[in-house]
């Protein structure tokens, strides 16, 4: 296959993610350069190399970030410290309903959810 042809072929892959609903993100495969896609249920992908991409949290924030105009430290820092009280604020909502509970599933998947957001506040200290 020639080079453009193989060029077409990504750029309709990538137009078909578009239409699918897929976020083009502003960061590229370190492999092979093409942009990387966030699809509608989160996961972040490579179209081209046809493989699932994991973004550190802090560089998903600063691209993130950057998408809401936040471009100097700053900035960012509170933008940080403001996600980082949602969290607690979610924590401290989930565990309050805890207490209303019986269901042992339901409760199991609360603390999931929980052990989920914990690990996150980590990454950002």
């Amino acid at each position: 296959m020639s080079g453009s042809g193989n060029s077409d072929r990504k750029i309709k892959e990538m137009a078909e993610l578009l239409k699918e609903g897929a976020t083009m993100l502003s960061y590229i495969c370190p492999d092979c350069k093409v942009p990387l896609f966030r699809l509608k249920n989160g996961i972040i992908i490579c179209p081209s190399c046809k493989r699932r991409v994991i973004l550190s949290i802090e560089t998903d924030l600063k691209g993130e970030a950057l998408e809401r105009g936040i471009t100097n430290k700053f900035e960012f820092k509170i933008y940080v410290e403001n996600l980082k009280e949602k969290i607690y604020n979610k924590i401290n909502m989930m565990l309050e309903e805890i207490n209303d509970i019986n269901d042992p599933n339901k409760i199991n998947n609360i603390l999931s959810i929980i052990e989920r957001l914990i690990r996150i506040l980590k990454e950002l200290q």
